[in-house]
């Protein structure tokens, strides 16, 4: 439900407002206070943050001025002025008008009119408003018209007054476009909340800034993977607090800028920055970002996914069965080298156990848990053994797959590629492999 909050700055008013809240049924909350007490009084304020405050006059500027709460003001209307004017000018015709920061607009039509004089008193506080009224005093020919001090005022110090009252259909006027304010206020809060509940479930990091390069969304991917408290990044310039940004380039350049590596920190990204355009004007940037290692998980997943094949090694040292002086040395020579990146030639005859051993150094090696992909060069005709190294394009020759191929060499990314009978290719082919 909204929440409307209503400050009166005097009874009489509150009644009206309440009485006529309740015959539209539209629920509201009130307190009565004058320019001193709003402070006081939206401080007191427990609960959700109102929607939308009511008030009058003065009152209503003041909380505009110390909230960020929009404010429906109750405005005295040009009827109303003209009904306490012409109720004054039955003291006198030389009328002090009362009016908060600014003076009312056309009194002089309303001077022509009613046949009156018209002083309007403008003022900034309720003691700033007391002098001015007492430096009336002695006047005799003069009415004061204005809110409930003013009112108050002038009778304590004999003036004569009339107070400028706000009509019925203002009020009701007023409640009712503080309600559709105040709907439309709630559901911003809710595609807001949706927004932010959708921004913080996804594994991408998302960074938005408006024009002037402030952040307006830091989600919990960015703080996770930036390691950021984001609790203090919204509302302060990016490059105040993301090192090494360019979210700010991409403001001043409006060029997209996709697939980018960057360093953040300690944290390595792949992120893209795109502008935020209304028609022709740049009126913000958004980055979304991965650190560089899920990516390369991800992309190893999906190379696993198209090939169909799961790629790894079953054996270990201790499945090489054999207790000769040769086998013990073999093996201890073997796991040195699975302490190496460098690639190892395996010779021997068929049969003795070649794959075994290649296998057994990537279960011993930093790779093991990435793939093992043995390719029997052997097995494979030469037209036929490029494509599935290197993989191809869709429409790379007739007969290619439409969605095209994954080589074998990709699929073994961050692993090892096991090459079986590799002195069958071609000394031509082998070269071409040296470079690999």
């Amino acid at each position: 439900m909204s929440r409307i909050v209503f400050i009166s700055p005097y009874r009489d008013l509150s009644q009206v407002v309440l009485k006529i809240s309740e015959e539209i049924n539209i629920p509201l909350e009130y307190y009565e206070g004058v320019l001193e007490d709003v402070e006081p009084i939206i401080s007191s304020l427990k609960g959700p943050a109102p929607d939308i405050f009511i008030s009058r006059g003065g009152t209503a500027t003041k909380i505009s001025r110390v909230s960020d709460i929009p404010v429906v003001p109750m405005n005295t209307g040009p009827l109303d002025l003209l009904e306490c004017c012409d109720e004054a000018r039955q003291f006198s015709t030389h009328i002090i008008l009362t009016s908060f920061g600014k003076p009312f607009i056309g009194t002089a039509l309303l001077e022509k009119v009613l046949g009156i004089a018209i002083t309007p008193l403008v003022f900034h506080s309720m003691p700033e408003l007391r002098r001015k009224i007492e430096h009336l005093v002695g006047e005799t020919d003069c009415c004061v018209v204005g809110g409930g001090p003013s009112v108050t005022y002038a009778t304590e110090l004999g003036i004569p007054s009339v107070f400028l009252r706000t009509n019925e259909e203002t009020v009701k006027e007023a409640l009712l476009r503080a309600k559709e304010l105040a709907d439309l206020r709630q559901d911003q809060k809710r595609h807001s909340s949706r927004l932010s509940a959708i921004l913080n479930s996804v594994y991408d990091g998302v960074i938005a800034v408006d024009q002037e390069g402030k952040i307006e969304i830091f989600n919990g991917a960015a703080e996770n993977i930036l390691g950021l408290d984001r609790t203090k990044m919204e509302g302060h310039l990016v490059t105040e607090t993301v090192a090494n940004t360019a979210l700010d380039q991409v403001l001043k350049t409006g060029k997209s800028e996709i697939g980018e590596i960057q360093q953040i920190g300690s944290v390595r990204i792949v992120t893209n920055r795109v502008p935020i355009r209304a028609g022709d004007r740049v009126i913000g940037a958004v980055a979304t970002f991965q650190e560089v290692d899920r990516v390369v998980r991800l992309g190893q997943n999906l190379r696993k996914a198209l090939s169909g094949r799961e790629f790894r090694a079953r054996f270990r040292f201790e499945d090489i069965i054999g207790k000769s002086k040769v086998l013990v040395e073999r093996k201890e020579l073997a796991r040195r080298f699975a302490r190496s990146d460098l690639t190892v030639l395996i010779y021997g005859e068929s049969g003795t156990g070649k794959e075994l051993f290649a296998q057994s150094i990537h279960q011993a090696s930093r790779r093991f848990a990435k793939p093992f992909v043995a390719v029997n060069c052997g097995a494979l005709p030469p037209n036929l053994l490029e494509s599935e190294l290197f993989g191809y394009e869709e429409g790379a020759f007739t007969g290619a797959r439409k969605q095209g191929k994954h080589g074998l060499f990709e699929m073994a990314h961050g692993g090892t590629l096991f090459l079986d009978e590799i002195d069958s290719l071609s000394l031509e082919f082998q070269g071409r492999l040296l470079r690999v």
